[in-house]
């Protein structure tokens, strides 16, 4: 199946958190959800660096290319699992090289857009560091061949 296979062979190299700035994204005051977009050759997160917990969180993936893509929220257990997979693919990066999943962490979303496509997903996010990557599987395939790291950002309690 398609899903297990991409979370055992990308979800590694897929992560997305953030403590404070979002590592690898933009603080965009006009972007209010997070967001990652994927253009072909690179997958740009551009959502918030800090999204405040309590009610339904949208998730979005924007493809822009001429291939299927998929993507992954992943949440982390701490940043030290963050600052491993950053050192394993930096954001704005990719590789065919495909990590196993950080240790903790856990899959929130898994996101799929087709060609020129968009996804969004309704989300009930913990306090925590999120990471998000895309990753391209192949036809007929269960896990990704190529993952490119896109960003993170982090889920706080206000008050």
């Amino acid at each position: 199946m398609l899903e297990k296979g991409f979370v055992v062979g990308c979800v590694a190299v897929l992560l997305v958190a953030g403590c404070g700035d979002s590592v690898g994204g933009d603080q965009a005051d006009d972007v209010a959800d997070p967001t990652v977009v994927f253009d072909g050759e690179s997958c740009t997160y551009t959502g918030p660096s800090e999204v405040t917990a309590g009610g339904l969180t949208s998730v979005v993936l924007e493809n822009s290319s001429d291939i299927d893509i998929d993507a992954i929220v992943l949440r982390l257990p701490n940043e030290d699992s963050l600052q491993t997979a950053l050192d394993q693919l930096a954001p704005g990066s990719g590789s065919d090289v495909l990590f196993g999943l950080p240790p903790g962490s856990v899959r929130e979303a898994w996101l799929q857009a087709p060609a020129g496509g968009r996804n969004e997903e309704q989300l009930l996010l913990q306090d925590g560091i999120y990471l998000f990557d895309c990753g391209r599987i192949p036809s007929g395939e269960s896990s990704p061949d190529y993952v490119w790291r896109g960003g993170s950002f982090e889920v706080v309690t206000e008050g």
